[in-house]
């Protein structure tokens, strides 16, 4: 099984295979599906045309696109980029960085050289980050899953976002190659709350994401239920 570090207990070497294999998704030489295929496939999910796929809580012209699929579509997101990650290098699993206790941009992520290279705009506001009171209440959250995916895609998610500006405040927010990290770790207070007494399935485990494929050959529309447990699609966190 795959596992999922925390950023901060990465090695050199780990960092520079990562690095690297964002690095090899990029450019027009790239193999499908190139890094742009998922900036891309984030940006659709957050136009009016494709309010139906459900993935972010937001206001569009005058009407409310609900993030039922938030937490399920990103896990989705995350895995696809994962995996493409892994055809550079099979060793490879998304950090997660743990914003609210290390209130710093991981410092891989932030050489000034990579940035411009991979195009990458930040206006980094540590100020803007959630509070630990704020993850703490939605780590013990009591309520729905409907309610506890609504409370975390509005604080410490939105936060987080907010507060490396730039690209991550906006619909091509996985330009930043921080966006993963930050998603890993999202994922991680998800699969932790699933664990613990408080967890709850969503509703309409039956449903299926959309799109249909992230490019040709890549299917992305899974069912919701295939989802609800991390330790089946293959991954883990420490």
């Amino acid at each position: 099984m795959g596992v999922r570090k925390n950023q901060k207990n990465l090695t050199t070497a780990e960092w520079a295979k990562f690095t690297n294999a964002i690095d090899a998704t990029h450019g027009v030489g790239a193999a499908a599906p190139a890094y742009r295929s998922f900036v891309s496939v984030h940006v659709d999910a957050m136009t009016a045309a494709h309010m139906n796929w459900e993935v972010h809580t937001m206001m569009m012209g005058g009407m409310t696109m609900r993030g039922v699929n938030f937490l399920t579509w990103h896990r989705r997101f995350l895995k696809l980029f994962e995996e493409r990650l892994q055809q550079v290098d099979p060793s490879i699993t998304i950090p997660y960085w743990n914003s609210v206790a290390d209130r710093a941009i991981p410092a891989p992520l932030a050489n000034a050289a990579l940035l411009t290279k991979w195009s990458v705009t930040r206006s980094w506001d540590a100020s803007q980050l959630a509070s630990q009171a704020s993850l703490n209440a939605v780590i013990g959250f009591g309520g729905t899953f409907t309610e506890f995916q609504t409370a975390l895609e509005g604080s410490v998610h939105a936060a987080t976002h907010n507060a490396v500006g730039g690209h991550m405040a906006g619909a091509s927010s996985p330009t930043d190659p921080v966006f993963w990290l930050h998603h890993s770790f999202i994922d991680k207070i998800w699969a932790d709350w699933q664990a613990s007494p408080n967890g709850k399935n969503p509703p309409g485990t039956a449903k299926k994401l959309k799109p249909t494929n992230l490019v040709a050959g890549v299917p992305f529309g899974v069912k919701v239920s295939y989802l609800l447990q991390i330790s089946k699609i293959g991954r883990a966190h420490v």
